[in-house]
């Protein structure tokens, strides 16, 4: 039998070197899991809820390959006090100008737009979506304003890709792995080995 004696450190203990292939070794395994998703999908549900989107799934897929991106299945309605409801739910510059695109368009046809969203394919983008809109009775938008429709929901879809793609960045970026590996849980050889 032999022994040996190995030194452990704490992260901010190794070299530079050390430091990167422990950044790397957590990088590697990080998953984009529920956690993550589920608090982006609560808050652009309750959003869209707000202004009279009714979201019945969100689909997503990233980041950074073909088809990558992201979609829901809904319903569309005037929601009547949309705007104070939003306010006490949103602070989102970007969306708020989504809702008063929406909001402009249902003024020109007496709030009575409707709008029913699909997705399509295999793909999660925003692109695989069919967007029915219509004003009451069924009676057709204009082009303009139907493809209006359309575009503002493409808009939520992508920023809501965008959010996810911010705190996936974050989350697997070098500063903020360093302060999680900061923790006293992990140990590390000298090569930046977990121990």
């Amino acid at each position: 039998m032999r022994k040996a004696a190995v030194n452990i450190y704490k992260f901010e203990e190794l070299d530079h070197e050390a430091q990167e292939k422990a950044i790397e070794w957590y990088r590697s395994g990080f998953e984009f899991d529920d956690f993550y998703q589920s608090y982006h999908t609560e808050t652009f549900t309750s959003w869209c809820h707000a202004i009279g989107l009714e979201i019945s799934k969100w689909g997503w897929s990233g980041f950074y390959s073909q088809g990558d991106g992201a979609h829901f299945v809904g319903r569309y309605y005037y929601q009547k006090g949309w705007g104070r409801k939003l306010a006490e739910v949103c602070g989102c510059p970007e969306f708020i100008d989504i809702a008063m695109r929406l909001q402009s368009i249902q003024k020109r046809h007496f709030y009575s737009v409707y709008a029913e969203v699909k997705h399509m394919g295999h793909y999660q983008h925003e692109y695989c979506t069919s967007i029915d809109a219509w004003a009451q009775n069924r009676q057709e938008l204009n082009i303009d304003d139907e493809e209006g429709v359309k575009e503002c929901f493409r808009d939520i879809m992508r920023l809501f890709y965008e959010s996810l793609r911010q705190e996936y960045e974050y989350e697997t970026g070098d500063e903020r792995i360093s302060e999680i590996l900061q923790d006293d849980f992990y140990e590390f050889t000298s090569d930046g080995k977990v121990w």
